[in-house]
């Protein structure tokens, strides 16, 4: 099944509220992080489809990309659930964050090429909870 767009949930780390990630695969056959939208789109509803695995580890931002609630472009995926959250993307080392799903706080760490440890690569970047 070829699979031209995908939705991932996330929140906003102001508001606390839902959104969806949309990615679109572009003409170069990458994936596009296109929008965040409150709801998922009419032409995306999943009624005749189901989950599929996509590998957005090399997608790159459109310029329309941001969080619907306050406007944020950058997310980070939480080393604790595996979900992502908005936030201003301020990624200095040792920066603390706050999970918008599972409320877990965690420091950016630099990452290397396998991320080490609890690191979730996001953005060239890793969250790698506290210990």
């Amino acid at each position: 099944m070829k699979t031209d767009a995908v939705c991932i949930s996330a929140k906003c780390g102001k508001s606390g509220k839902d959104f969806y990630m949309i990615y679109y695969k572009a003409f170069d056959n990458k994936w596009v992080l296109a929008y965040g939208k409150k709801d998922i789109p009419f032409s995306l509803d999943l009624k005749g489809g189901g989950a599929v695995a996509v590998d957005l580890t090399h997608a790159r931002k459109g310029p329309q990309y941001k969080c619907p609630h306050c406007g944020e472009e950058h997310t980070f995926t939480c080393w604790n659930c595996g979900k992502r959250t908005c936030y201003d993307g301020d990624n200095h080392e040792g920066r603390e964050v706050t999970c918008a799903h599972c409320g877990e706080i965690g420091v950016f760490r630099r990452t290397g090429g396998d991320g080490g440890g609890k690191a979730k690569e996001t953005m060239g970047f890793g969250v790698s909870g506290q210990a």
